[in-house]
């Protein structure tokens, strides 16, 4: 992963967008109307959803402006008490930014609110930056509008001109951010210009190798071998990260560019692990897993959320709580329940959430 070294980045940069400081519960909510989905297979996951509308009603309320400031900002961040009651697809319904809002803010304004929006990082829940981008921008369109917006390519290419060495080193930054929220924002702020191929630092060439692997049926399956490009601070920042943002989940072993998710969970379930496997449906339609439903009925089966551009994979560690262990992409492995992911975004079909037992032939 790429850091910089942010003590003239945070200063500049951060003041050029005008970004707010991290908000309080004092302000109000809003979430877009959303109805349950009456196709869900499972009676089980249509209750739970149910459950999810209604503790999203109960926190819905109209933004507006702050009196003294004249800002907008979200009310449901990590230092609220109700943070920790929410599951991330509550969350995102009540983070999402309403139209009304949307079309009374100017454009810098809309930056400030898409850099501050509490759930921004889970881009790096993905394969790549990029899949990332397109992935949050699905149920987050305010970053979808910034970022296709090519003005605000220019707008930071000119405000930062200058400021960083092309030798900057990008893993240290963490010592100079005055919060979490300040170096996510400014973390994400840099791997967007260098996606965007603005010129504010260079590029770390990094090097992979595919590879395959064999499923229990003999399907092979096509993989990649990155090797470990991560630091010892990117790591820390990573688990630092989970525990701040996903209160009610567990660590289990540190984030790494080894393994991701489909290789943990179909492959080899073990941290020792050096496979990234984009795919893994080659184990779903061989017979080397067979399917179970849309609920799990046993540990250790498997669980697939089979959303196109957002798959994920996990294993059922505990399935009547639904509790899943599963690598976030990059990001560490983590202990979860299975909406407190990045990976469940509501109003999404829940009979997409599948479970599998592997067969080990």
């Amino acid at each position: 992963m790429k850091r910089i070294k942010m003590q003239r980045f945070l200063g500049l940069v951060i003041a050029v967008m005008l970004l707010l400081n991290i908000p309080t519960l004092s302000n109000t909510v809003y979430a877009s109307d959303v109805s349950v989905n009456d196709n869900a297979n499972s009676q089980s996951l249509s209750n739970d959803v149910a459950k999810m509308y209604a503790t999203i009603d109960k926190y819905t309320t109209v933004w507006e402006r702050d009196p003294v400031t004249g800002k907008y900002s979200y009310p449901i961040t990590p230092e609220a008490n109700i943070w920790s009651k929410l599951n991330h697809a509550e969350r995102v319904a009540l983070c999402n930014i309403p139209d009304y809002v949307l079309s009374d803010i100017t454009d810098a304004e809309l930056v400030e609110l898409v850099l501050d929006y509490p759930l921004l990082l889970d881009v790096y829940a993905y394969s790549s930056f990029e899949d990332g981008i397109k992935c949050v921008a699905e149920y987050f369109p305010a970053l979808d509008k910034v970022t296709n917006n090519n003005s605000f390519n220019t707008y930071l290419e000119e405000s930062t001109n200058g400021l960083l060495s092309s030798n900057s080193n990008l893993s240290n930054e963490l010592s100079t951010m005055n919060s979490i929220q300040d170096s996510l924002k400014n973390q994400f702020i840099a791997d967007y210009c260098e996606s965007q191929k603005i010129s504010l630092f260079s590029t770390m060439q990094t090097s992979s190798v595919n590879t395959s692997v064999t499923t229990p049926k003999g399907t092979s399956v096509s993989c990649i071998i990155y090797g470990e490009l991560l630091t010892a601070d990117d790591k820390q920042y990573w688990k630092d990260y989970v525990a701040y943002y996903y209160p009610n989940c567990d660590f289990i072993s540190q984030a790494t560019t080894n393994y991701n998710c489909h290789s943990y969970a179909w492959y080899y379930m073990s941290t020792s692990n050096t496979i990234w496997m984009p795919y893994p449906t080659g184990y779903m339609t061989d017979g080397s897993a067979t399917y179970v439903g849309t609920s799990p009925t046993a540990n250790n089966q498997r669980v697939f959320y089979d959303y196109s551009g957002n798959e994920h994979s996990g294993v059922v560690m505990n399935y009547s709580t639904k509790l899943i262990q599963s690598k976030w992409g990059q990001l560490p492995l983590i202990s979860h329940n299975v909406y407190d992911c990045p990976y469940f975004i509501i109003p999404m079909n829940t009979d997409k959430i599948k479970f599998y037992k592997l067969n080990l032939f």
